[in-house]
């Protein structure tokens, strides 16, 4: 879904936003049936990193030539080399989707609710759905009968008020005058001052807290958990306790490696991890 712009970008800023931007959430949300109820249905939302389009399916062993003629014979995408489906090879995927009911799946239909609301346009008309056709609360135990490798989950989001419209009761920050739900970081943040032994975080990018790089600070990516991880790293060691921090990133992320888009998210990403080093080695003196 687009990103729209507030007006406060003038034109060339209000065609790069509406134009390129894009705060591209990969989810789906059905109604389906309660195992042995009939008077209600139940929610669910299927949700994670992939983009859902053409060119992604892939399994454990991430194959790249073997499956040009067969799975992939029709679904062959590869965006970081040029080369085609009769040489490959094809684009491997890495990434987690999970599928959700109760509260959860819950938040993720308001979620997609504020985004329409939001951008739908004035002659939008969303269903209604309410507890009274479907159950909301559901009986945890039953369900991990059902799937005993379910875990019980919670959604976090981070979207201003440029592509949603929030309902009260929100926990809101304000950045640059804009209404931000900043949650993902907030929980990030919770979950590394409460870790005990070890951090294990794997994502495509991984950059943050470019107030305190020591070359090229930037102003737009000042997120906190880099200095967070630095922060928790040097108490352990002061305290003399055994920590671990494990950050998982691709080689480099998707598209040509060669391309000014790429070679600038890898220097900030080495702004990243040079800040964290040289800060955790002055820091524990």
């Amino acid at each position: 879904m687009p990103r729209l712009d507030d007006g406060t970008n003038g034109f060339i800023g209000h065609m790069t936003v509406s134009g390129i931007f894009t705060h591209h959430q990969k989810i789906l949300i059905v109604d389906a049936p309660i195992p042995g109820r009939d008077d209600k249905r139940r929610i669910l939302s299927y949700l994670g990193g992939l983009d859902l389009t053409s060119g992604r399916w892939d399994t454990p062993s991430h194959c790249l030539w073997s499956t040009l003629r067969t799975f992939h014979k029709n679904d062959f995408h590869q965006a970081c080399l040029v080369t085609d489906q009769r040489t490959g090879p094809r684009e491997p995927w890495h990434d987690v989707h999970c599928c959700l009911e109760g509260d959860a799946a819950w938040d993720v239909l308001q979620n997609f609710q504020d985004r329409c609301k939001c951008q739908g346009g004035k002659n939008l008309s969303l269903a209604a759905i309410t507890e009274q056709d479907f159950i909301r609360r559901v009986d945890e135990q039953a369900v991990l009968q059902r799937d005993p490798d379910g875990w019980n989950a919670q959604i976090f989001r981070s979207i201003d008020e440029r592509s949603a419209i929030f309902e009260r009761g929100h926990n809101l920050i304000t950045k640059k005058g804009r209404l931000l739900d900043a949650s993902v970081q907030a929980a990030y943040v919770h979950h590394i001052r409460r870790a005990t032994r070890f951090l294990y975080i794997e994502n495509q990018y991984f950059i943050g807290s470019s107030h305190a790089w020591f070359s090229d600070p930037l102003k737009e990516c000042t997120n906190l958990i880099p200095l967070e991880i630095v922060t928790k790293v040097v108490n352990m060691i002061k305290l003399g306790r055994d920590f671990r921090v494990y950050i998982v990133i691709p080689m480099f992320p998707e598209g040509a490696p060669e391309s000014d888009a790429v070679q600038e998210i890898l220097y900030w990403q080495y702004l990243t991890v040079e800040m964290m080093y040289i800060r955790i080695g002055i820091d524990r003196m």
